[in-house]
């Protein structure tokens, strides 16, 4: 199972539910069942500095400490969104244009990282000054 089948299922699951707690500062461990495989998901619950903070792990998917935002928080409700994904059809996992994503191919690409990449990260880090 891939990262983005588990983005988009996690995406319903937020939208879907609430997490509910009387303390926030702790985690709460629970599954869930996607195509006959169980995944479990970690929420981990802390406050720093006066921020609420959320993170999320995924030991299958060997996913750790991925920020969630907390949307809503009251005395009895937790409401959570991840952040947005941004998807590139047509590159493999080192983003790169590949006709199979298949490491057979890697020999022939010689491109080092897809140019539309490239320009996402430069406005990403030029957004953050």
């Amino acid at each position: 199972m891939n990262l983005k089948r588990i983005y988009s299922l996690f995406c319903a699951l937020s939208a879907l539910c609430s997490v509910y707690a009387q303390h926030l500062d702790g985690s709460w461990h629970g599954a869930l069942y996607v195509g006959g495989q169980k995944l479990e998901l970690i929420f981990k619950f802390k406050e720093v500095n006066g921020e609420r903070i959320c993170t999320m792990d995924v030991p299958q998917q060997s996913l750790k400490d991925f920020r969630i935002h907390i949307t809503q928080l009251n005395d009895t409700l937790v409401e959570l969104q991840s952040p947005p994904f941004k998807e590139y059809p047509g590159l493999n996992h080192l983003f790169q244009h590949c006709q199979s994503s298949s490491p057979a191919e890697y020999h022939q690409i010689e491109e080092t990282l897809a140019p539309e990449v490239m320009q996402d990260i430069a406005e990403w880090i030029n957004r953050l000054h």
